[in-house]
């Protein structure tokens, strides 16, 4: 585990210090009100105009904050402009820039918008071992498979077969959905990525799913920094993927799971990764953003490399092999009592 400790003890570093500086500030000087455009915080990076408003905008090293209360997200950093979405207290947002007037701007699901910091508060992480729920068979789930071809039931001869499928069958979900996607990738530079498609799930799912990694270590996505918002980079996509799920779907249980071990998995990539990287890079934004993450990786239940009973093509579970996933999350999430 010293690789995963190391990467966990450096995550926020002296960007998140500046940025805590600049937040408290902006707290005690926030007003709302336009002003004659001139930054209070040096040089603008741009300015901002609309019909109504003209600001300029700082941008920032990755910070966070969450709410203290139910609160706004604005079209524009004015109480008077249009309002993109309520949300509770607790919700955390990344913060990408400090307005001249003292309001801050945040990404909501992919969007810009703007927060007041009367409303905010710093957020430095959650618990370094967040644990996973016990849920409740039979508790009317509607469920939702975020993933590429494990998820789908490629290699299957039929995606009634595959663990999501079969996982949604042993709670007895009211409805699920799949949303698994062949050779698609967390983030990157590739096509149909999982940090562009959950905003099409379905709006009323309470437990979510995730599985994904395998393909961005395939085609190397570079790995970043766990403080990255650029969704080319794994930790980028993370970022936004956790915190835009989390504020797409305030009220459900949200899971992610590792990519399992495949067949030349602990090869480093054109990165100088290895599948097990990307497996702790899941672990650790899971666990700053407190998320549950199931290490599938690790399982040993799970360990089907070179075992042609369980993976098809060294790669892609049979149906067997998704029996085994779909028994062992169930095991971890429905059995498990304290």
């Amino acid at each position: 585990m010293k690789r995963k400790e190391k990467i966990i003890r450096n995550r926020i570093g002296a960007a998140f210090m500046a940025a805590l500086s600049l937040f408290t500030t902006a707290a005690v000087e926030a007003q709302a009100t336009s002003g004659s455009g001139m930054s209070s915080y040096g040089d603008p990076a741009y300015q901002a105009e609309s019909t109504a408003y003209t600001y300029h905008i700082t941008p920032q090293p990755t910070w966070y904050v969450e709410t203290t209360k139910s609160a706004a997200v604005y079209s524009e950093p004015f109480e008077d402009a249009e309002v993109l979405a309520g949300v509770p207290e607790h919700m955390i947002f990344i913060v990408t820039g400090a307005v001249d007037n003292g309001w801050c701007q945040v990404l909501y699901m992919g969007m810009t918008g703007y927060m007041t910091p009367a409303d905010l508060q710093v957020y430095s992480g959650g618990e370094e071992l967040t644990q996973l729920p016990v849920l409740e068979t039979d508790a009317g789930y509607h469920v939702s498979f975020l993933g590429d071809s494990f998820t789908y039931g490629d290699k299957l001869a039929s995606r009634e077969q595959s663990y999501a499928t079969l996982l949604a069958g042993m709670m007895q979900a009211v409805s699920y959905e799949n949303n698994g996607l062949n050779g698609s990738c967390m983030g990157g530079e590739h096509p149909d990525r999982f940090v562009d498609r959950y905003v099409l799930m379905s709006e009323d799912a309470d437990l979510i799913f995730v599985l994904g990694g395998t393909n961005d270590y395939e085609f190397a996505t570079p790995i970043g920094t766990m403080t990255d918002t650029d969704s080319r980079t794994f930790y980028g996509c993370l970022n936004l993927l956790m915190c835009g799920l989390q504020q797409k779907y305030p009220d459900a249980q949200i899971i992610f799971l590792t990519p399992l071990r495949r067949n030349r998995g602990t090869r480093t990539n054109a990165e100088g990764c290895t599948l097990e990287d990307y497996a702790y890079a899941l672990m650790n934004m899971g666990e700053f953003y407190d998320i549950p993450v199931v290490d599938l990786y690790h399982a040993k239940e799970l360990n089907f490399v070179g075992n042609r009973r369980y993976l098809a093509d060294g790669l892609h579970p049979t149906a067997l092999g998704h029996r085994r996933i779909a028994d062992y999350l169930y095991s971890v999430l429905f059995e498990a009592k304290e």
